[in-house]
């Protein structure tokens, strides 16, 4: 499924001028085969911090990303993968 996302995905942004200093940040949804095909959205990046814990064995430290529990405000990249879309944003530097 990703490959064949990815594809459609690729074939829409290369089509699409990027302005220098820019590049496009990609979300794919986790999706079950049976789910309709995503579509693609462009949409604006969440800027609410992802959540994180971290654990610690030994003098280990294991990063923990709690992504489900990301704010969702609507119309965000987070919100729009989340909702079973393909999440297009344009990243400038």
């Amino acid at each position: 499924m990703a490959t064949r996302w990815t594809s459609r995905v690729l074939e829409d942004l290369l089509s699409r001028p990027l302005p220098p200093g820019s590049f496009w940040n990609v979300n794919l949804p986790h999706l079950e085969a049976d789910q309709p095909e995503p579509k693609i959205i462009l949409c604006e990046p969440s800027i609410a911090p992802l959540p994180v814990d971290y654990r610690v064995e030994g003098d280990i430290y294991y990063y923990q990303g709690e992504y489900a529990k990301r704010d969702r405000t609507l119309g965000t990249d987070v919100d729009i993968c989340f909702g079973g879309n393909i999440a297009v944003t344009l990243i400038r530097l």
